[in-house]
C-alpha cells in the first residue's frame, strides 16, 4: 500500500481532529518525504501561533517505531520537544514515548519504506 503526499496530509488533519483538537486549531500542515518525513505545522493555541517542526523515520519492529526530533515555537519560546510529546500522547493506550521515540502499537504493518515522495506499507 502506498500513501502519497496529499493523503498523508489528509490523514495529519483527521488524527489532529481526533486525538489533538484540544491543543489548539491547526491552521497549516506542509509534509516532505525523503529519508525522513518532514513535518511543518502551525496551529493556534491560547490565541498564540506555534509552529511544529518534526524530522520523523518511522520503522516497525514489532511494534511501530518513529524515531524524531523536532522544535516546537510557541509564540517567541521554544518549547522542549521531548516533555511535550510525552504530555500530548499521555491519553492514548497505544502510544508511548520515550525521550523522541515513539512506539505506537502494532497487529497490521510488516514493513514502512520511505520512497519517491510516498510512504509504502507492507502489511502482513
Amino acid at each position: 500500500m502506498k500513501i502519497d503526499l496529499k493523503t498523508l496530509e489528509k490523514l495529519v488533519w483527521i488524527i489532529y481532529k481526533r486525538f489533538f483538537i484540544e491543543k489548539g486549531k491547526l491552521k497549516d500542515i506542509q509534509i516532505k518525504i525523503d529519508q525522513y518525513i518532514q513535518i511543518r505545522m502551525v496551529l493556534v493555541y491560547k490565541g498564540i501561533e506555534t509552529k511544529i517542526h518534526i524530522d520523523a523515520r518511522p520503522y516497525v519492529n514489532e511494534d511501530i517505531i518513529i524515531d524524531s526530533q523536532g522544535s516546537i515555537r510557541y509564540g517567541f519560546l521554544k518549547l522542549n520537544y521531548a516533555k511535550m510529546l510525552q504530555e500530548w500522547v499521555k491519553d492514548i493506550p497505544q502510544v508511548s514515548v520515550n525521550n523522541t521515540q515513539i512506539r505506537v502499537k502494532n497487529e497490521y504493518l510488516q514493513d514502512i519504506r520511505l520512497n519517491n515522495q510516498e510512504i509504502e506499507l507492507e502489511l502482513y
